[in-house]
């Protein structure tokens, strides 16, 4: 058996690659087993490194992981981005994004369980509001809310923006067990084309306007 040959070493002032490098090594473990498994000496060992030179650019392991997380909700931002972006309106293109996200999920099911796990929340200084995920459903609710005709979010009253907001949630709730159900039961026939379509006109259903009073 060969051994494993040595990463050769950066250029003096190129040190900020390696960050990189174990970013890259951490995400392409992924692809094949789950973050709990993912340790500094596997991350070093895929990137070709020792394992004291993981501590010249992170603390920890979740330190890195958080990384590759932002990076990857990131990529999954773009691709919904994208797909809406062949849409003919916003109901066809909020459609069209939530295929892109189940296609993301399904693509790589390991990649996605650890996404949407525990371990992925983290952050040195930990606000909800700007976690990689949120920008998703931002996404989401800004394309749910012009398929409602609401003004621009900036435009929108307390009550309008909680109804949009909680729609997206919804909406990205539904996809999220539709895919899980499809990784962990890859056999059962799910009919998820038709179920994610429901899943959208659902979230783009008429309803009373929030706060509007219709006692004339």
């Amino acid at each position: 058996m060969c051994p494993a040959r040595k990463r050769p070493p950066n250029r003096r002032g190129e040190g900020h690659l390696l960050r990189s490098e174990l970013i890259e090594a951490a995400r392409g473990l992924l692809q094949t087993q789950p973050d709990s498994e993912l340790s500094i000496r596997a991350v070093t060992r895929a990137a070709r490194v020792t394992p004291q030179a993981f501590y010249l650019h992170f603390p920890d392991i979740d330190a890195l992981l958080y990384e590759v997380y932002a990076g990857e909700w990131a990529a999954l931002r773009s691709s919904l981005t994208a797909a809406a972006a062949s849409g003919s309106g916003p109901a066809d293109q909020l459609r069209r994004a939530a295929h892109a996200y189940c296609g993301f999920a399904l693509d790589s099911p390991t990649r996605y369980i650890a996404l949407l796990g525990m371990r992925g929340q983290y952050a040195p200084a930990w606000d909800s509001r700007e976690l990689p995920a949120t920008a998703i459903f931002r996404f989401a609710a800004d394309l749910i809310g012009a398929a409602l005709d609401h003004p621009g979010s900036t435009g929108l009253t307390r009550a309008q923006q909680q109804d949009v907001t909680d729609r997206a949630i919804g909406l990205i709730a539904a996809l999220h067990g539709q895919v899980s159900l499809a990784i962990s039961k890859p056999l059962y026939p799910w009919p998820l084309p038709r179920l994610i379509d429901q899943a959208v006109g659902h979230a783009l259903q008429p309803r009373d306007q929030p706060g509007t009073d219709t006692t004339g």
